[in-house]
This record gives structure tokens, C-alpha cells and sequence, in this order.
């Protein structure tokens, strides 16, 4: 968000709360140093959004929206699905 002014991210940081209380999904991603779980949240309106969260083993979050279509929001679904709202 810092690093990057210009694309005014902050704006996006009214999301994080709600994927975090009512995900779509929660898959259970590896990395080199081991699992996090990343939750995805879909919101519609003017724009689709992709929200997609990290937890760290530290507790920080890792966090990104995205304007994408249906294929590249599925490309963000990796690791073993843990949940999905029906």
C-alpha cells in the first residue's frame, strides 16, 4: 500500500474485514517455509473484486484485491480447500 501511491489501495482496505468474517473460500496454500492459509473474498458492484488474504505464521496479514474475470480469479485458488461457502 505504501510503496504504491498512485493506485490508491487503501481504498480496498474496507474488505479485508468482511473476507475474514464471511470468506468464499479458505484454501491451505504451501510455501518454502510451510502452510498459510489464504482466504478469498468476491464482492460485486461497479467492479468484480478478487480479495484475497495470507495469515502469516506472525499474525501480520498479506493482503490483495484485484479487478479480474473468472479465469484469472481461479488461477488464485491453490493448495488443499479447507471451505467454501454454499
Amino acid at each position: 500500500m505504501v510503496e504504491k501511491p498512485e493506485n490508491a489501495r487503501e481504498r480496498y482496505a474496507n474488505f479485508i474485514l468482511p473476507t475474514l468474517q464471511r470468506p468464499f473460500e479458505i484454501h491451505r496454500t504451501e510455501y518454502e517455509d510451510g502452510f498459510r492459509d489464504r482466504y478469498v473474498g468476491l464482492f460485486t458492484g461497479k467492479y468484480n473484486l478478487l480479495t484475497m488474504i495470507r495469515i502469516n505464521k506472525d499474525g501480520s496479514l498479506l493482503w490483495n484485491i484485484m479487478h479480474a474475470d473468472d479465469r484469472r480469479m481461479n488461477k488464485q485458488r491453490m493448495g488443499e480447500l479447507l471451505y467454501q461457502k454454499r
